[in-house]
């Protein structure tokens, strides 16, 4: 009797638990292939957005001309921060290096 138990079967019984994940996690997948629509309405399509932004601003105005002292600053550390006029001391101390960006 019980040395019978103790004994592998020959058939090795399913592993539960992968099992079951595994085709809970493959009907999950499936519904959402599905229904693809509501996926793809909540993903936000990043050059939409940019060109939205692009079109929304008029680069022509010229009150935008003088700068705006809104400078991007790198340290050694690779920190970064933006800025004004405030930080000008500490970047000619040498802390941080101004970002150009090149408008071509």
């Amino acid at each position: 009797g019980s040395e019978r138990e103790h004994r592998p079967p020959e058939k090795p019984p399913r592993p539960p638990r992968p099992h079951l994940s595994d085709r809970s996690f493959r009907r999950k997948k499936d519904s959402v292939e599905s229904h693809p629509t509501w996926v793809d309405d909540t993903r936000i399509d990043a050059d939409d957005i940019v060109e939205k932004i692009m079109q929304s601003q008029d680069f022509t105005d010229g009150s935008n001309t003088e700068d705006s002292n809104l400078r991007l600053f790198v340290s050694r550390d690779g920190s970064t921060t933006l800025s004004g006029i405030q930080l000008a001391n500490r970047v000619s101390s040498g802390v941080y290096e101004p970002v150009v960006i090149e408008s071509h």
